[in-house]
């Protein structure tokens, strides 16, 4: 970093000796890249009298990048006559160039007022020489209050809004031209720097007074006059690509209706809520403020997020915009809504491999969740089909996706009956039983008894495979078996095939007295058929863990509760239960103890009633003894048969 002072010398008593406007003092030579950077912005003009106080004459204060040769800021002040042609025009400039990267605006306007500006060529510049200045001197424009002065101050908040405005539409050709007093200027653009984030006026530069406006470098430029004032800025310079504003007159350029984020910006700041802006643009990635489309799509997302065209942020392509948003699932779930009640799904699918996809998945299962407990299937419908349609375009693990869609309480069947077999079968691979059963345990064993029992109703309901209904339904008994609440209930009764393979199942591994408590709850005419039919098959086919003595003992019960059928006088008689069943009973019925048969017939004896049947011819087709079929030649002898035939 170099410095310098530049105005009108004597003979001798500049750097190169020579009189008029020179550098009186450097703190190094300057290269003819640097002088040509510096000259562009050294001029200082003024047209006024030799009477009017030169402190109230404006001060140039500036700051400007140059694209190659590094950037640049300086201070002038008027001094009037000049010493070698005593003529009105000098001026004392302090410059420092080549200024570290980090200056910004921001710290070239807070040496406004600064005593580190040197403003006139006095004796107190002994030579030609002048210090190497190792750091950028600190600010002492704002402090506390700040805030309080310009916001009180009409005309320094009337720049500060039109400056806004104005950075806000500019394009590459833009210029804003401000009529003002310099330190008014000055004020507007300290707002600009300490209320809106570095990515908005990171390329900001400004003079705060020039002669010429439109042939000063920077962006921002001030303009001032002792009189005519009024005409200080041309018609032209009202219309774009300039941006004008005559604050002694009040006219300038007219801009598009404040966007809703400008209106919450300025309403805010008015309040005295600048904390909340700060906050709010805090959150936003650097590159959003580059365009406003961007910063006002940030805003109705945040704050608007039920009136928000999210098919047009889908299409507008804004930096970080899902990664912002979705990063928080509580700021997501605002969005859910709106959403999925518009046509905007297909626009913002890409939305699904984002870095915040996994908090989007979250908030939007939670929307699904009340979506289930409304019952909107056509909107669960509508989202499914749309998005959920492979488990791994949430990017989310197996083990995490059941979890997140445990239903609220209150939900209806018909919202269970929609959202379970949907997960199930699309998340799923049912031909994996293990990994189903896992689920399956999850989805059911997470909550009360009562949740259980709803969820273990509708897995037995659905088209699983037997074998993954068989071994949620024995967890269920191993986890709640003993509770009294289980063991009145009318759960078992409700599935008689599970029922009875879990009695087996608790044979096997050595509990015959819980098998019976269960036989004991499934002794119900509903549950009757089944059980009969695999009683006596078991008998038959010799596979029933059950020994022959507890088979004679359950069938007893079980044969009452299959007889007691209603009445049905004058109409065809049937055998009750499976047809199937009755003639593997007549294979077995002669192995029974005499003690089972007479049961078993007594049972036939008083259900029947004379009208329907004859007692008698069932319990002589149990009793009658199967005839082996006979050969040909037996056919054809009957004599000889029935001489080899044994007397029963």
């Amino acid at each position: 970093m170099k410095q310098f002072y530049y105005t009108s010398c004597r003979a001798g008593e500049s750097v190169s000796g020579q009189s008029g406007f020179q550098i009186r003092a450097t703190s190094e030579p300057l290269t003819p890249e640097e002088e040509n950077v510096c000259y562009r912005c050294l001029g200082y003009k003024i047209s006024v009298s030799p009477e009017v106080p030169k402190e109230s004459l404006p001060v140039k204060l500036l700051f400007w990048k140059h694209t190659q040769r590094g950037s640049l800021a300086l201070r002038s002040t008027w001094l009037g006559e000049d010493p070698v042609t005593r003529r009105q025009g000098n001026y004392f400039a302090h410059v420092l160039l080549n200024l570290p990267e980090n200056v910004t605006a921001r710290e070239v306007l807070g040496l406004w007022g600064s005593r580190f500006w040197k403003t006139e060529n006095d004796a107190t510049i002994s030579g030609t020489e002048l210090e190497v200045p190792k750091t950028f001197p600190a600010g002492t424009l704002g402090g506390e209050g700040w805030e309080k002065e310009l916001l009180d101050h009409p005309r320094r908040w009337a720049i500060f809004a039109f400056l806004v405005e104005a950075l806000w539409h500019r394009t590459p050709r833009s210029k804003i031209l401000v009529a003002a007093e310099p330190e008014d200027l000055v004020w507007g653009l300290w707002g600009v720097v300490q209320w809106l984030p570095m990515a908005f006026w990171e390329d900001l530069t400004f003079s705060t007074y020039e002669k010429d406006p439109l042939l000063a470098p920077p962006l921002v430029v001030g303009v001032w006059s002792v009189d005519n004032r009024e005409e200080l800025l041309r018609r032209e310079e009202f219309q774009p690509p300039y941006f004008g504003f005559n604050t002694f007159t009040g006219e300038k350029s007219t801009f598009p209706s404040r966007c809703e984020y400008l209106k919450f910006f300025f309403h805010h700041l008015q309040l005295g809520q600048g904390g909340s802006l700060v906050h709010f643009q805090e959150t936003l990635p650097e590159e959003a403020w580059q365009k406003l489309a961007w910063v006002e799509g940030f805003y109705q997302t945040f704050h608007h997020p039920d009136t928000a065209d999210l098919a047009k942020l889908a299409e507008a392509e804004i930096p970080q915009w899902e990664t912002m948003v979705f990063e928080d699932p509580r700021r997501t779930q605002r969005l859910m809504d709106n959403l999925f009640s518009h046509d905007a799904m297909a626009a913002a699918r890409k939305w699904r491999n984002v870095e915040g996809g996994k908090s989007l998945t979250e908030a939007t299962l939670a929307w699904m969740r009340k979506k289930i407990v409304a019952e909107d299937t056509e909107a669960l419908e509508h989202f499914w089909n749309v998005w959920f349609s492979r488990k791994t375009e949430w990017g989310l693990e197996p083990s995490e996706i059941w979890p997140l869609f445990h239903p609220q309480e209150g939900a209806s069947p018909q919202a269970y009956r929609w959202i379970f077999p949907k997960v199930l079968r699309q998340t799923l691979d049912l031909s994996d039983t293990k990994e189903a059963e896992e689920w399956l345990m999850l989805w059911i064993f997470r909550d009360t008894l009562e949740y259980a029992g709803k969820q273990l109703h509708t897995v037995m309901r659905q088209p699983f495979p037997e074998s993954l209904k068989e071994a949620v339904f024995f967890r269920f008994y191993e986890q709640y078996g003993d509770m009294p609440e289980v063991s009145g209930s009318k759960i078992w009764p409700m599935y008689p095939d599970a029922t009875y393979a879990l009695m087996e199942y608790l044979m096997h591994r050595g509990q015959p007295e819980k098998a019976k408590e269960l036989f004991q709850k499934l002794s119900l005419a509903a549950c009757a058929p089944t059980l009969f039919g695999k009683l006596i098959r078991g008998w038959k086919e010799k596979k029933s863990p059950f020994s022959h003595v507890q088979i004679q003992e359950w069938l007893v019960p079980i044969f009452q509760a299959l007889w007691k059928r209603p009445k049905t006088t004058g109409k065809p008689f049937s055998l009750p239960g499976n047809p199937e069943d009755w003639p593997i009973l007549r294979q077995i019925y002669p192995q029974f103890s005499g003690q089972t048969q007479t049961k078993l017939a007594e049972i036939i004896t008083k259900n029947s009633s004379p009208q329907e049947i004859d007692q008698n011819r069932i319990l002589k087709f149990l009793t009658e003894k199967i005839r082996p079929k006979r050969s040909w030649w037996q056919r054809l002898f009957p004599w000889f048969s029935r001489k080899k035939e044994k007397k029963p």
